[in-house]
């Protein structure tokens, strides 16, 4: 396999084909990444991927993008830390160090941004400082102490960010350069004089690029033509290029979910790599999680490696899996846990793989305080699991894998639950890929499955008495909290991942409460069997959340695509027959009958029984069974009480 030969990168060497790319992660705390960073970037290392690339730090005080970004002059602890990891497993680190100008923020430092215009940021809105020269060298000067810095801790290199979030790139467009002196006359000035300072305290360290070759604003933007000249030109002193497109108008374009085709990039990589002629490496970003496709990447000449971020976030064990012939968590491209760009803070991780981000903390603290926790096994405990969810099947596989004898109980005819009838419904897209992979571990992993085989209120005694017992039930579309409740054309989402879909209708309108990519799907889904689609929201924007996940131009621009008409700040509520349709801040009221109303909302558990936790019993509820939560959750639950049961067996 050619992505598993070594590749020289300048004076060093990859002992693969595969990178670990920068990104936001939240893991550092007041500027400082510790303990968490260091597992989280350490287990990659140890996974096997040829090079891993720190996230971006800041150069200095004068950039302060996020609020847990790390800051240069306080990395170099977990930088000697990774460095000494990475020789030890034969990983090129990369440590990743740049400045994002006016894509930053102010709300943190209360200092105002800097840029080589003043022109807002069409995200934060936030009217940047125009630079001047003794700002601008400060920050050339920072970056050469962030270099010698990172050399100084053992790092094999660089990268310098002229892509996504890039004060470099800003100076490189005439989007966002607009001055009159020599930076703005000369736009590639500040990245030459960047570049040439970094390399020269790089001693025989790996110099890399991150870049954009499409800006993907027509009207004023740069393209490849412009781009690839530059980047060839600017990389002269470079031994790796990454190849990304978007700019300040399409930050989507930088991590885009499963809608977009992977390797979406190959081509403008082909042309940069055709283009070098050997001066340097050429990587493909652009959702490649797949070993097949990033192979088919470099054997067709598209580019010398390939950068596989999420798919190493999803599982950090992937090099490894793939060279012992197993089956590594496929990402599914979705972007909800692993794309973090949020005030909230989230911490790093992945829908299929919530230790990612965890590594430290793989059971939650506190978790058994709020749950049962397994206290007893018996002489030749069988593991019951009722319900085959995504829940169910992580537990059964987990507990398998490490012994226990598990029975596997389906009330359908295939396995799989919410994640079949996801992955049959296109929800995702691509989410059919877990569900092989956990229908290829049950398979391998000597459980003994029960379909087509409910289990009823009865037989849970008897079952009990054989071991612990865990019921994965799942949870159905709830009309209890709905104020759509006893109008006769409703149905749930959750009714309509159920096949087949509902018959043709004139009109469906979709009550989206909760404006994720369930409210899009529902949308699009709609369009299948209906002649006219509106969505209603009480939200300003539709799918108002897919903001956090980059989401929300596109899934609005599919929607009107497909003629969807948007009703926002607008309520529906049942009446009789009929259902009220009003606008929050007006007068205006309308009645409509007969029309199907699909409501993306709240959910509810369903139980075979209610569990007493006084029980001398080991019965146990886990994912939406307990309570409606994510995917993500549901994993995690099942994980914890696998490590709960191996902790009996241990003690």
């Amino acid at each position: 396999m050619l992505l598993d030969q070594p590749l020289q990168i300048g004076k060093l060497r990859a002992k693969n084909r595969i990178k670990f790319g920068s990104h936001q992660t939240n893991l550092s705390r007041m500027r400082i990444p510790g303990a968490r960073w260091i597992a989280y970037f350490r287990s990659r290392i140890e996974g096997g991927v040829g090079i891993v690339v720190t996230e971006e730090a800041s150069v200095n005080e004068s950039d302060w993008p996020y609020e847990r970004s790390p800051l240069t002059k306080n990395c170099t602890p977990a930088w000697s830390s990774l460095a000494k990891t990475a020789k030890e497993h034969d990983c090129l680190l990369l440590i990743g160090i740049g400045h994002c100008g006016a894509e930053g923020s102010s709300a943190f430092s209360q200092l105002p941004m800097l840029a080589p215009s003043p022109i807002a940021d069409v995200v934060s809105r936030e009217l940047p400082k125009a630079l001047e020269e003794y700002e601008i060298e400060d920050i050339l000067a920072a970056y050469e102490s962030a270099t010698l810095a990172a050399m100084a801790a053992g790092a094999g290199g660089i990268e310098l960010n002229l892509a996504y979030r890039s004060l470099i790139r800003s100076f490189l467009s005439p989007l966002t350069n607009m001055r009159s002196d020599r930076y703005g006359i000369e736009k590639t000035l500040f990245a030459t004089q960047i570049i040439s300072r970094v390399r020269s305290k790089l001693g025989q360290g790996v110099l890399a690029l991150r870049v954009s070759l499409d800006e993907l604003a027509p009207w004023g933007g740069l393209g490849p033509e412009e781009l690839i000249p530059m980047v060839v030109g600017l990389a002269d002193q470079c031994d790796l290029v990454t190849v990304g497109i978007g700019s300040i108008f399409t930050r989507s374009a930088f991590r885009p979910d499963f809608h977009s085709r992977e390797a979406f990039n190959n081509q403008l990589s082909r042309r940069l790599r055709e283009a070098a002629n050997g001066k340097f490496a050429t990587y493909l970003q652009g959702s490649v999680t797949q070993i097949a496709v990033a192979e088919s990447v470099c054997e067709g000449g598209d580019a010398d490696g390939v950068e596989m971020t999420r798919a190493l976030i999803a599982d950090a064990n992937l090099i490894k899996k793939v060279q012992a012939g197993e089956d590594p968590i496929g990402c599914v491209l979705c972007n909800q846990a692993c794309l973090v760009e949020d005030v909230s803070n989230p911490i790093i991780s992945c829908q299929l793989n919530p230790d990612a981000g965890y590594e430290l903390e793989p059971t939650p603290k506190g978790f058994f305080q709020t749950r049962l926790k397994p206290t007893r096994l018996i002489k030749n405990s069988i593991v019951s699991i009722v319900g085959s969810g995504p829940a169910g099947m992580e537990l059964a596989v987990s507990l398998a894998e490490a012994g226990f004898e598990v029975e596997l109980f389906e009330k359908d005819r295939e396995l799989g639950g919410a994640l079949r009838r996801i992955s049959n419904a296109g929800v995702g897209g691509v989410w059919c890929r877990s569900l092989t992979h956990y229908l290829a571990r049950i398979e391998n992993g000597r459980i003994k499955t029960f379909t087509d085989n409910e289990v009823l209120p009865d037989d849970i005694a008897q079952m009990a008495e054989r071991g612990p017992l865990f019921l994965a039930t799942g949870s159905v579309g709830s009309s209890c909290h709905s104020t759509m409740s006893g109008y006769h054309n409703w149905i749930s989402s959750s009714d309509l991942l159920k096949s087949p879909l509902p018959a043709h209708q004139e009109r469906v309108y979709v009550l989206d409460n909760k404006g994720d990519h369930e409210s899009a799907w529902a949308v699009e889904t709609a369009a299948c069997f209906s002649d006219e689609v509106v969505l209603v929201t009480a939200d300003p924007s539709p799918f108002s959340r897919l903001h956090k996940t980059g989401d929300l131009m596109p899934a609005i621009s599919r929607a009107r695509s497909l003629g969807v008409k948007f009703l926002t700040f607008t309520e529906m509520r049942a009446k009789g027959d009929s259902v009220e349709i009003s606008k929050r801040f007006s007068p205006q009221r309308e009645l409509v009958q007969d029309h199907m109303v699909i409501e993306v909302g709240a959910r509810e558990s369903s139980r075979l029984i209610e569990v007493d936790g006084n029980q001398t019993r080991q019965i146990f509820e886990i994912g939406d069974c307990f309570a409606p939560r994510t995917i993500q959750d549901a994993i995690r639950e099942a994980r914890c009480y696998s490590r709960a049961l191996l902790e009996l067996v241990a003690t």
